[in-house]
């Protein structure tokens, strides 16, 4: 039932996953170790969603960059909106610039590189300022669409800040 649940605004008898109704009555058993990602990463989740419960089965492999598997870069300007979906072209744009960076270097394979973002008209963006041939390697997706997809460098687009409106944006805030 801590499993990212699906974005549904139409119903009401939809408001819980099929996890959460079903933990109702029967007790959930939990794996409780992880073989998907870095341990940092993974101890992110374990703290925020697990009560610092989930272990690492993975060994703590070497990040593709420096000394850190994660990397935040702060773009909070140039976020518009398009048919109900956001995109910042600006965060767009160091993205494509982080993959071509990474591209070069050769410590990583597009093939081997992914980008998730909330938004449909983010990953439109990202895919055309990227071009066609590194679009044909890359997966531009959305979070429901990449999800269960695994590559070995994951960029996460967010396209907003926690400066914006959270009631009109409760499903990134969750």
């Amino acid at each position: 039932p801590k499993q990212l649940p699906p974005v549904v605004q139409t119903s009401a008898a939809l408001t819980y996953t099929l996890f959460e109704r079903l933990a109702i009555s029967h007790e959930p058993t939990r794996l409780v170790k992880q073989y998907r990602c870095h341990p940092k990463i993974a101890s992110v989740a374990s703290k925020l969603f697990y009560n610092n419960t989930l272990q690492s089965g993975v060994d703590n492999v070497s990040p593709i960059f420096g000394s850190d598997p994660m990397v935040f870069v702060d773009v909070s300007r140039g976020r518009s909106g398009a048919n109900g979906s956001l995109s910042n072209e600006m965060e767009a744009r160091e993205i494509c610039a982080w993959i071509k960076f990474a591209i070069r270097s050769e410590k990583v394979k597009a093939e081997e590189l992914g980008v998730i973002t909330p938004y449909i008209s983010q990953a439109r963006l990202i895919r055309r300022f990227l071009g066609e041939d590194l679009c044909a390697s890359i997966v531009v997706s959305t979070v429901d669409s990449f999800q269960g997809a695994e590559r070995e460098m994951i960029l996460i687009s967010t396209v907003i800040s926690s400066e914006a409106s959270k009631a009109s944006l409760k499903f990134v805030s969750d």
